[in-house]
Formats: C-alpha cells, structure tokens, sequence
C-alpha cells in the first residue's frame, strides 16, 4: 500500500487530472482506504500560506489540486464519509456551467465532470442518489446538463423533485 499512496501523492502534488483518474481506476478494493486516509492528510498538510502574487497570498491547497481531492473522494468515500460535512455539500461543485473555463488554474468544468462521470461509473457507489439529493426527501438543483451527463452514464434516474429544481 505503500507504493499506492506515494503515487497518489505525488499525481497531486506534480501531476493532474490526466495522470490521476488512471490512477483512481486501477486502485483494488483493498487500496482504497489507505488512499483515502493519505488524501486527507495531506490535504491537511496543503494547508499552508503560499504567495499567489506579488502581494496576495493563499491559504489550502491550489485550486487544481482542490479539484483532485473532490475526484479522489468521489473515488474512495464510504457513504458514512460521503453523506457528511464537508462533502455532502460539495455536490455544488458539479453545478458549474459546463462551459465555464479553467480560471485561476481550477479544472474546466466540463472536465471535471467527464471525470467524475468516469469515476462514479466504475464505483457505482451506493451513496450517490443521496448525496446529489435525488431522493424523495431532499431534492436540491444540479445543473442541468450535470443531471444528463450523470443520467447518461447511467449513474442516476432524476426524481421528478430533482429535474423540477435542476
């Protein structure tokens, strides 16, 4: 497990998107929670001040690599982590325009969701209609071309209180 988590860290730290969805797919069952444990550390240790400017400075991880934590818990959450703060209201995150551009260095929108979409379709996890609020009980909006591109790969069939706020 060693060898999993030293690669996941350094996919973040030098690497992207490109180089880490791979990474997610080909991850066993068995690698999965130490992966998962090793993104929150360092997500923790990303935390520090670092100049973004001249004089503007930024505190947590840079936005790409914000963006390869989102993708890596979609990959390796239980549903008890899944459904929690912070995440469970992260979903926010797929309700970008889809044509929203990568600006100051966060993932083009359309990216991350073809990412996640890769993702979510080799996991298939049991948590997900709860966490996008497709159930009964909590409907919140999701961008609309999010909800066909999720309904298209297979991974949801939208409530009728989930295409009625989308």
């Amino acid at each position: 497990m060693p060898a999993a988590t030293d690669s996941f860290e350094h996919i973040v730290r030098y690497q992207g998107a490109a180089e880490l969805v791979p990474f997610l797919l080909a991850l066993s069952k068995a690698e999965l929670p130490a992966v998962r444990q090793r993104a929150q550390t360092l997500a923790h240790e990303l935390q520090d001040v670092r100049q973004k400017g001249e004089q503007h400075w930024q505190k947590g991880p840079a936005p790409l690599q914000q963006g390869l934590f989102f993708l890596t818990s979609l990959a390796t959450y239980s549903q008890k982590e899944a459904l929690a703060a912070p995440f469970a209201n992260s979903r926010w995150i797929l309700s970008r325009p889809l044509s929203a551009v990568a600006e100051n260095g966060f993932l083009p929108a359309a990216e991350l969701v073809d990412y996640a979409c890769q993702l979510l379709a080799h996991r298939r996890p049991d948590w997900l209609d709860a966490w996008l609020g497709n159930t009964q009980a909590s409907a919140t909006g999701l961008n609309f071309g999010v909800l066909l591109r999720l309904e298209s790969h297979g991974l949801l069939t939208p409530s009728a209180r989930l295409l009625a706020s989308s």
